[in-house]
This record gives C-alpha cells, structure tokens and sequence, in this order.
C-alpha cells in the first residue's frame, strides 16, 4: 500500500478538519486512475473513499482501507454542450477555475471551496439562492466502482436520482459530470442590519436577489446581509484585490480567531463579546467572477449543525435558536449562517420537493457543542419538518430519516444492486442509512 503525500498513516490514524471525528483504517491507499480504485474495492473486505475531511459527520471513517481518490484529478471540458467531466479528487475550487478559462461556471456553488466535487456531491453541499440548486443538483451523470469492483456509469432513472446523493453507500465515485452556465459575475453588497428585521424579511430578500444569506450573531442587534445579483463578467479584477472586510471580519481574519479564542477562556463573558464583535460590522461591495465572490476562507475551525427546512419556517427557525442560546446563556460565539435553495429531485437530497431554507449553527472547535446542537436539533428543527445536512453533525437514525424522505426506498433498492454485500458500510451508514439488504458481516467500522 502507498501512503498518500500529506495523509497520516494507517498508525496515526485520521481525523476530519475539525478534529471532532477520527477513525483507526487498516490501511491508507492512493489510487492513481480507475483501475485501481477497482482493483482495491475488488479486494477490500470494507473500503471508504477519502475526500478533504470537511464533513462534520463520521461518513468517511473506516475500520477498514481508506482509499485517497486525490489523484483523479483529470477535466474534460466540453464547452460547446456547456458540460465538464472531472476526477472525484479535483476541488471545487480548482474545477471553477479551470471552467472560467473556458467561459463556463457552476450554476451554484458553496461558501467554501476546499471539497473535492465528490465529496460535495454526496452529501449535497450547497450554496445559496431561491432560484438555484445544490452541486448535487448539477450533474448529469457519473462514474462509480460498484461494490462488486465493477466501472458502472450512472446516467438516468432512479441509479441517477440516488447516485447525485449517495452519502458514498453505492461505490467509490471517480468521474462526474456536470452541466455548467456560461461564465458570469456576481455584484454583492453586504450590509449590517437590525437583526429582528433582517430575519423577518430574509424570505423576501431571497426572492427579490439572485443570491441571499444572513450571518446572525446571539446576543447582537445586528446581523450580515450579503445579497448578490448576477452579472456579466467583469472586467478586470476587483474583489480578488479588495478586502471582503465585512465577512472576512466574521468568518477568517485575526479578529474572529482572536475573539473565538476569548471566548473559550471567558464563556460567561460571550454576551459582551458578541455585542462588541458585531460593531465591526460594516457595509462593503464587490464585483468579480462568481467563484470568487462565493468562497470565504475558513482559518477559524468550528463544528456545525445545518438543517433544511421548510422555506415559510425559517423565521420562526431562526428566532427559536436564538432564544433557545439567549435564554439559557449559552457560550457561543459563532454566528448563525442562513440560507436557500432550489427543491431538487435527488432521492436523498434534503431539498428534495421543496423550496428550502438552510439554518446552520456553528460552534468554535474546541468548545463544546453535543448537548446545544442536540437541543436545537430536538426542540426546534424536527418539529418544523427539518431535513438534517449531510455532511454536518446530526442524530437521526434511519427509522427517524425515512420518513423525511418520499423516495427512501428507492434509494435502498438502488442500494441494494449496487452494493449487495455492504462493501461500502461503515457505522455511521448503519445508523443513518441501516445495513445494506444484501447483509454483509457486523463490523462496519467507526460511527
């Protein structure tokens, strides 16, 4: 087995970027091209496709080999049919840049860009806008080493509709295509907000603006609200050669770090804290190609929640969590990030059928978070018809999640052909997926 440049071995073990999951592979191999994904997966008693370690969940933990996909790395654009084929490995951020040089861009995309396109899709990573669907929602179709070791394209019917939100249940992926937009950019005005108004009228101000969100901090007045437009392409460029002062103030720079760190070593002080972060919220614009405009850098690590909702209880979402902090006094000192999106026809994604809103609650890494995000999870988000994120922290099982999910037994069906001896189960898949039907031996690895 060969050891991935910048991957800790089998005997250090790995963990996820914000080291709130780890896990013990029997081994670490790097596959090079398709052949020998399939040649691992033919010979692996259980196997987990890597990505960037992003998500929030155990979703790529194993017991058993864990295979780093980051040299598929290959793109194929087809501009002319406005369709780009790359490897599982690429990130998102290299793929936008490859498909600007062309002319072309993402129909949406996420605040961050560090993912591999794999990754993202599996567990639906998304950005924001009314009018706008998941990364998931843009392909058309894709490779994926079955759990028989077989190559098997992806491209229509119910294989398609399971496969854009897999969760990484029916193979290793290790080619996707996508269908792209022409290239375009993004004007956004940030600008601070009385906090009670901007959450009454956040359903408005999606409607009324190509893409929409809210940073809200508890214990504040005010709140961040970042609307953009669609653009053609800029000339020149501008944002890459302005400070995003505003969000950079929230979610990057030395400020947060700084009051992140105070607020681990004064809980009690948060309040205060939070209050006087938020008098550096200011007003700023920027004009640049979309992809630049979208991803924020994350140099403060956190943990985080997020759960899709019904867009018409967003509101009530929102005020609940804030109330629910406020009046138990609670020490968190990372804003609440509000979104939306597009419904989506994925099996398994959590916009499926419906027009959504995305309540995400983020806690700074080394400060505590199970028992505030079970809080909000039980009290608030269920009860409203909440879908959790895949990719982010949640409690549900599978007796819980399917009947969130009218296309639930298709995807076990689609499931159940594709990986009928649970090749590609792990704990965490158990939990929230249940064991695959074709069965497969009781040691699924970490949870």
């Amino acid at each position: 087995m060969s050891l991935p440049v910048g991957f800790p071995s089998a005997a250090s073990g790995w963990r996820n970027w914000s080291g709130s999951v780890s896990a013990q592979p029997a081994g670490v191999v790097r596959a090079r091209d398709e052949r020998a994904v399939a040649a691992v997966v033919s010979q692996a008693r259980r196997v987990k496709a890597l990505g960037s370690g992003h998500s929030f969940t155990a979703i790529a933990a194993t017991d058993g080999v864990a295979l780093d996909v980051g040299a598929l790395r290959q793109v194929t654009v087809a501009a002319d049919e406005g369709l780009v084929t790359c490897g599982a490995g690429l990130r998102i951020g290299e793929l936008a840049r490859t498909l600007a040089a062309h002319g072309l861009a993402l129909e949406n995309q996420g605040d961050i860009d560090r993912q591999t396109v794999a990754g993202a899709i599996a567990t639906a990573t998304h950005g924001t806008g009314a009018r706008f669907r998941s990364l998931s929602a843009q392909v058309e179709r894709l490779r994926l080493v079955d759990g028989r070791g077989q190559v098997r394209e992806l491209a229509g019917g119910d294989e398609l509709a399971a496969g854009r939100v897999a969760l990484g249940a029916l193979g290793v992926v290790t080619a996707v295509t996508l269908r792209c937009v022409p290239l375009f950019g993004i004007r956004r005005v940030d600008e601070p907000w009385e906090r009670d108004r901007a959450i009454a009228r956040f359903p408005a101000l999606a409607a009324e603006s190509d893409h929409c969100e809210l940073f809200v901090l508890p214990y504040g007045r005010r709140c961040l609200v970042l609307r953009s437009e669609r653009t053609p392409p800029p000339a020149g460029r501008f944002a890459s050669r302005v400070r995003k002062r505003a969000s950079d103030l929230l979610l990057a720079n030395g400020v947060f770090a700084l009051h992140c760190q105070l607020a681990r070593r004064a809980p009690r002080a948060v309040p205060r804290l939070n209050r006087l972060l938020e008098l550096g919220f200011g007003s700023a614009r920027h004009h640049d190609l979309a992809y630049r405009v979208y991803a924020h850098p994350r140099l403060v690590r956190f943990n985080e929640m997020e759960y899709a909702l019904p867009l018409a209880s967003v509101g009530e979402a929102v005020e609940r969590v804030l109330a629910t902090i406020e009046r138990r006094r609670l020490a968190v000192c990372f804003p609440l990030e509000v979104r939306v999106g597009a419904a989506e026809d994925a099996l398994l994604a959590p916009a499926h059928g419906r027009e959504t809103a995305y309540v995400a609650v983020h806690q700074y890494a080394p400060m505590p978070y199970l028992e505030l995000f079970a809080e909000i999870e039980r009290e608030i988000f269920l009860p409203l018809g909440g879908r959790p994120h895949w990719g982010k922290w949640h409690s549900l099982d599978a007796a819980e999640l399917a009947p969130r999910y009218p296309g639930w037994e298709r995807f076990r069906a689609v499931r159940a052909r594709l990986d009928p001896t649970g090749k590609f189960r792990n704990g965490y898949l158990d939990r929230v997926l249940g064991p695959p039907a074709g069965g497969g031996d009781a040691a699924a690895g970490a949870s």
